[in-house]
C-alpha cells in the first residue's frame, strides 16, 4: 500500500479515536503554506459537489424551498470557502485572545482536515439515504455531535488548552455571539 494512503487512513482512524493526537500529527507534518491553501480550496469544491449531489436526490418540496440557494455549484463552493476561512480566522484569533499559542497556518490545515472528515461522514450519510432515509437522519445527528467533538479537541490541541469541554463551551458562546452580530447586521441593513 502506498505510504501516503496508509498515512491518510491512519490519520482518519486516529482522528475519531484520539483527535488531539491526530491534530498534533497533522500539525507536525509541517505542510507548506501553499498545500494548506490548496487543501482548503479542494475541500470547498468537493463539499459543494457533495452538497449538490445530496440536493439532487431530495424530494421535490425540499428542492423547491432551496432552489435559489442551490442555483450554482460555483457559488456554493465560494460560500463554503468563505465559511471555512472565517472559521480559521475565528479559531486563530479567539484562541489567541484566550491565551492560546496556535498559528493561523495550523488552524488552516486543521479546518481543512476537519472538513475532509465531515465529507467522509456526509458520504456515509448519502449512502445511508439511498438505503434507508431514517438511517441518514441518524447519521446526520451523529455527524453534528462528532463535528463539535472533533472541533473542540482540534482547537484544544492547536492552542494548547487542557480541557476540550471548556473549548466546546467557548465554541458555543462564539457561535451564539456570531449569530447575534450577524442577525443585528442583517436587521440593520435589510430591515426587520
Amino acid at each position: 500500500m502506498d505510504a501516503s494512503i496508509e498515512l491518510l487512513r491512519d490519520l482518519v482512524v486516529q482522528s475519531f479515536r484520539a483527535p488531539r493526537q491526530a491534530a498534533a500529527r497533522i500539525i507536525a507534518l509541517n505542510l507548506p503554506m501553499a498545500a494548506r491553501w490548496v487543501g482548503l480550496g479542494l475541500m470547498a469544491v468537493v463539499s459543494a459537489l457533495l452538497v449538490h449531489l445530496s440536493f439532487s436526490i431530495q424530494p421535490a418540496e425540499v428542492k423547491d424551498f432551496f432552489v435559489e440557494a442551490m442555483a450554482s455549484p460555483l457559488r456554493t463552493a465560494w460560500m463554503q470557502a468563505v465559511f471555512m476561512l472565517v472559521a480559521v480566522a475565528l479559531i486563530h484569533r479567539i484562541g489567541a485572545w484566550r491565551g492560546g499559542h496556535g498559528s493561523f497556518a495550523d488552524a488552516l490545515v486543521l479546518v481543512a482536515w476537519l472538513q475532509f472528515l465531515l465529507l467522509l461522514l456526509q458520504g456515509l450519510q448519502l449512502l445511508a439515504f439511498a438505503v434507508l432515509p431514517l438511517l441518514a437522519d441518524l447519521v446526520g445527528l451523529a455527524t453534528l455531535g462528532l463535528f463539535f467533538w472533533l472541533l473542540s479537541n482540534f482547537v484544544a490541541e492547536l492552542h494548547g488548552f487542557r480541557s476540550p469541554l471548556v473549548v466546546f463551551v467557548g465554541i458555543l458562546l462564539s457561535v451564539f455571539a456570531a449569530v447575534l452580530v450577524l442577525t443585528l447586521l442583517l436587521t440593520f441593513f435589510f430591515g426587520g
